[in-house]
């Protein structure tokens, strides 16, 4: 009988690579090592470096925006807490620096004061010189007032006066001579002229026209 002929098997890679020379060796060795690398890098650590700098930078940018709004948030507190004196300054200002549609309001007060003070004739003339004279930050509005009554009514009026709920400034104060009024209870006039100043606060229009520059 005739023997089937024996198939010969296919050349192994490894038995195949032991043969070669030791340089060549080590060139394959190098070679496979820089291809699983290189596989290593594109396919593994290349997505993975870029979606890390991704997080890395969107981190970064939420630090950024936490960082501003906590500047924003330390501002908005320091405001709020100087949101009350701010207030209490504002009306201070309103008390003491009326507006401009106040003065019927300050003649009044002053012919009130004069009757509790206890003038007889109460204030004979108050008579504000307007229009005011526009200062840096405020108007003032000169005056002139005459009174007549016993000299410590006089004084108990100027010094009530001088206490009213808004800034006035008595500069000149001229007496005049006194005359008996009632002879049976030796009761005594003065009059008084006197001259000064008052504030108020200023408009819209002033302070437009103070910050316009002059052509």
């Amino acid at each position: 009988m005739a023997k089937a002929p024996v198939k010969k098997n296919k050349p192994d890679i490894v038995d195949s690579a032991a043969k070669l020379p030791r340089t060549a060796q080590i060139g394959v060795i190098v070679g496979v090592g820089f291809l699983l690398c290189f596989l290593f890098y594109f396919l593994f650590y290349l997505p993975y470096s870029e979606e890390a700098a991704e997080k890395e930078s969107s981190i970064e940018q939420t630090a950024a925006d936490i960082k501003t709004q906590e500047g924003s948030l330390k501002k908005h507190q320091a405001v709020e807490a100087l949101s009350v004196p701010i207030e209490d300054a504002y009306l201070y200002m309103q008390k003491y620096l009326p507006s401009e549609n106040e003065m019927p309001r300050l003649v009044q007060m002053v012919s009130e004061i004069g009757a509790q003070a206890g003038l007889t004739d109460g204030v004979t003339l108050f008579a504000p010189k307007l229009p005011a004279v526009i200062r840096d930050n405020y108007a003032e509005i000169p005056f002139t007032m005459n009174l007549e009554g016993e000299f410590l009514t006089v004084l108990t009026f100027l010094y009530d006066f001088s206490r009213m709920d808004r800034i006035v400034n008595i500069t000149d104060v001229s007496i005049g001579s006194a005359k008996m009024v009632d002879e049976k209870r030796e009761v005594l006039h003065i009059s008084v002229k006197c001259s000064g100043s008052t504030y108020r606060s200023l408009t819209e229009a002033e302070i437009t026209a103070q910050t316009t520059p002059k052509k």
